[in-house]
């Protein structure tokens, strides 16, 4: 199925919010991805109340779909990265903690 003029702009569009979202998940900048997922998102339910549309862009749709889905694991490993800093700040924490009740700080 060919993309009419409008339909085309339209995913156009929503590739360029996806594509953003995946540079700033790459680059660590995770307040813009959260704001960027959101946006994403209302896009997504705002097109689908138009089926005729929300069919035409499934070509797009799937590529947002791969884009997307690359964005989440980043965030994954990034959360699982942050996980093992904290446990790591928190174990010298207690260490240090254990310290000052030794020495009487």
């Amino acid at each position: 199925m060919k993309l009419n003029e409008h339909q085309a702009k339209v995913g156009q569009q929503l590739r360029a919010l996806s594509q953003r979202l995946l540079i700033q998940a790459r680059n660590g900048g995770w307040s813009a991805v959260q704001a960027l997922d959101v946006t994403l998102a209302a896009t997504a339910r705002r097109l689908a109340k138009d089926p005729e549309l929300w069919q035409a862009l499934e070509p797009v749709r799937q590529i947002i779909r791969a884009e997307h889905a690359e964005a989440r694991e980043l965030c994954r490993i990034e959360m699982e990265r942050s996980l093992k800093v904290w446990q790591a700040m928190r174990g010298q924490s207690e260490g240090l903690r254990a310290y000052e009740e030794v020495a009487g700080i």
